[in-house]
């Protein structure tokens, strides 16, 4: 999920810059809310673990797995109910949705066929 600031790519999703028909505005509004719920979870990492707050000095692939790892702790965490002292607001439910996809598709072929199929 990434803001109109980026290229919308197949591993990338973009709001509609102009969105002209009820489906994409649908979209874009719920494109928004995730990016809200995806924000205000990176916050929740960061206050709970330093070492992503000051930033990652390392190497991409080693970023990637104390990201992971981090994630991880987290979830083991709220499985046991440790204490947080976060909102209730950030902590949601929702359902995996996959979506398959032919490698040739662009970014706005995706979106399009995501927009589309559910909304």
């Amino acid at each position: 999920m990434g803001d109109s600031g980026y290229p919308c790519k197949p591993h990338l999703m973009t709001p509609f810059p102009t969105p002209s028909t009820p489906s994409e505005l649908k979209y874009n509004k719920s494109h928004a809310k995730t990016r809200v719920i995806i924000e205000q979870t990176f916050g929740i990492l960061k206050k709970r673990f330093s070492c992503l707050h000051s930033g990652l000095r390392t190497t991409p692939e080693k970023a990637c797995d104390i990201t992971l790892a981090c994630a991880t702790l987290h979830n083991i965490g709220i499985d046991r109910s440790d204490i947080l002292d976060i909102d209730d607001d950030y902590v949601n439910d929702y359902g995996d949705v996959q979506v398959n996809i032919e490698d040739q598709w662009d970014g706005k072929n995706v979106r399009n066929y995501i927009c589309r199929s559910f909304f």
